[in-house]
């Protein structure tokens, strides 16, 4: 039997009578008898300070993500590229047909710096006002919550249809992800498409920047403060070729959805006294690049642009040094991922949700350079992300796990199966 959105032939074995009910309506239904059950999920891992980097937290996170998954029949796999530093990989893979669906959320946040200045206490995991309070809340244990939530609800609804879904809750995401959803694909990780559960208040973001890291030096020459003359002061030189880097455009024209690339120089130093010309100086610079273009050849032409600037003062002596590079990325928007969460979310929302761009691809990079169509789309948004007091809505995760639910059931739509009443 085929899976009829439109229709009401779909029905949980448990309570195969109900035939009036919409399976939407089905969906939300069995969501709401497992409310309870969510929220303290979602406050269980909140309370967990789950820093990047730090494998007590990690692996304590690791612990209950795990459990859940187990309890809901997957399989588990434990993942690490250093010890402590662990992934826990869920497969529920007994369809041989369905194709495959995969869910990722980090695990990880990032510190509190200012614990002084929050209302509640950043791991309490509080209750207000039909909010979660708490570092990470937002970003993102909110969709981590809801991901491995929705699962849970397709099977109570569907107890003998066969599926084939991966969850991965993988570390580290907020330091770059090199232990994490990178180190696991490169492990031979494999879907046939992907969410990534960031916060994008339950937009789809199909398209983001690229974003390139470079350190420049320049170098001098030391003398005395007092005869500035018989040295070369190296910030001076750093100083004009950031003035030129302040208004340069890349010759691109604005993206319709992502604007224009960005240049931003994060920080600077350089000397060592005020008396003493200083003989060398480092910048670091973060630039966000478009689809359009591509990190080496910027970084060609920027060591083209300051070798031109050379020409009219021959004393510039400078190097550029690529410190870290995530690609830029589109998924077109009729892929099988993106059309099955218009239609999932349609079915729970009556809409399509929107569409957005955003200045990372976060780790979805890591799933599309290895051929895995990925979008980002989850509850929360990205202007909680790392802020004091921050919270996510409990009625957000409700309905992101609804929405997950129905688009795990729409991938799985041509899945025949057998559901004995």
């Amino acid at each position: 039997m085929r899976l009829k959105w439109q229709s009401r032939e779909i029905f949980s074995s448990s309570n195969c009578q109900d035939n009036e009910m919409s399976l939407a309506t089905r969906i939300r239904q069995e969501v709401a008898n497992n409310r309870e059950h969510i929220i303290a999920l979602a406050q269980n891992l909140i309370r967990v300070p789950s820093f990047s980097g730090d494998s007590e937290g990690l692996s304590e996170i690791a612990e209950i993500t795990s459990a859940e998954m187990k309890h809901m029949g997957f399989s588990v796999e434990l993942v690490e590229a250093q010890k402590g530093l662990t992934n826990v990989i869920g497969k529920l893979q007994d369809s041989q047909d369905a194709p495959c669906i995969l869910f990722n959320g980090h695990v990880d946040v990032v510190p509190v710096t200012d614990e002084e200045n929050w209302v509640l206490a950043p791991f309490s995991a509080t209750v207000r006002d039909s909010r979660i309070y708490g570092r990470g809340a937002c970003d993102m244990k909110g969709g981590l919550t809801a991901m491995l939530a929705a699962p849970r609800i397709v099977r109570s609804l569907f107890h003998n249809m066969k599926f084939n879904i991966i969850l991965a809750a993988t570390v580290d995401e907020e330091i770059g992800g090199f232990t994490g959803l990178k180190y696991v694909v490169e492990q031979g990780l494999k879907a046939d498409m992907a969410i990534v559960c960031e916060p994008t208040d339950l937009s789809i973001v199909n398209i983001c920047k690229g974003l390139l890291w470079l350190k420049l030096t320049t170098r001098g020459k030391s003398a005395h403060g007092g005869m500035p003359e018989n040295g070369i002061n190296a910030i001076y030189k750093m100083a004009k070729i950031l003035t030129l880097l302040e208004h340069h455009d890349f010759k691109q024209a604005p993206h319709p959805v992502l604007g224009r690339p960005t240049i931003n120089v994060g920080s600077i130093k350089g000397g060592q006294k005020p008396n003493i010309v200083p003989d060398s100086c480092q910048a670091d610079i973060d630039i966000r690049y478009l689809p359009t273009q591509d990190h080496l050849t910027i970084i060609t032409e920027l060591k083209n642009l300051i070798a031109d600037l050379g020409e009219s003062d021959p004393q510039i002596e400078a190097e550029l040094e690529m410190i870290r590079y995530r690609s830029s990325l589109e998924i077109k928007k009729d892929s099988t991922i993106i059309q099955t969460i218009l239609a999932g979310a349609n079915d729970i929302i009556g809409r399509e949700p929107g569409f957005m761009g955003m200045i990372s691809p976060a780790d979805s990079e890591y799933l599309v350079r290895a051929g895995i169509p990925a979008v980002m789309y989850g509850p929360g948004h990205d202007s909680l992300c790392h802020t004091t007091n921050e919270w996510i809505a409990i009625d957000d995760i409700l309905e992101a796990t609804c929405i997950y639910a129905a688009i795990i059931l729409r991938s799985h739509g041509l899945e025949s199966y057998s559901d004995s009443c």
